[in-house]
């Protein structure tokens, strides 16, 4: 004799199925929604391409001119735990000469060192100035760059 509250296998078995199925139906269903478009990831320019934009060697061949005060300074911090030597360079840019280019969108630097060989090693970064205050103007905005050598390079 079957007790009240006993419910057998075959009974629960053929409950799961059913849930199963409309477990099925539901995911189907919303797997057939279309989804909505996706906005395409703008590709990000090589190095190469953001210096030929930047006509960065025409203004380099015209020699120094300095239409935003900036300091730089490079110094060496020794050698890494790799045994190379750990390069610094820093780029002060006061921050009057931010406030002042608020609506310019991005500052944009490029870097370019050359070793004893001749060879280039270029590098870039840029300033969002759409955040900058004008409290800014009382500060110093520095941008730094480290790069590793073989001793004697």
């Amino acid at each position: 004799m079957l007790r009240a509250d006993f419910i057998p296998c075959s009974l629960i078995r053929q409950f799961e199925s059913i849930c199963v199925c409309l477990l099925g139906l539901v995911c189907g269903a919303v797997c057939q929604q279309a989804e909505p478009p996706v906005a395409p990831i703008p590709s990000i320019p090589s190095m190469a391409e953001t210096f030929q934009a930047a006509y960065f060697d025409h203004f380099a061949a015209e020699g120094e001119r300095r239409d935003l005060a900036f300091h730089v300074q490079a110094y060496t911090h020794g050698l890494s735990a790799h045994q190379r030597m750990v390069t610094h360079l820093e780029m002060d840019i006061p921050g009057a000469e931010l406030v002042k280019r608020v609506a310019d969108g991005e500052l944009l630097m490029l870097v370019e060192v050359k070793d004893a060989a001749g060879h280039s090693y270029r590098d870039s970064g840029f300033v969002d100035l759409r955040p900058i205050t004008p409290d800014l103007h009382k500060k110093t905005w520095v941008r730094t760059w480290e790069a590793f050598a073989l001793p004697g390079d």
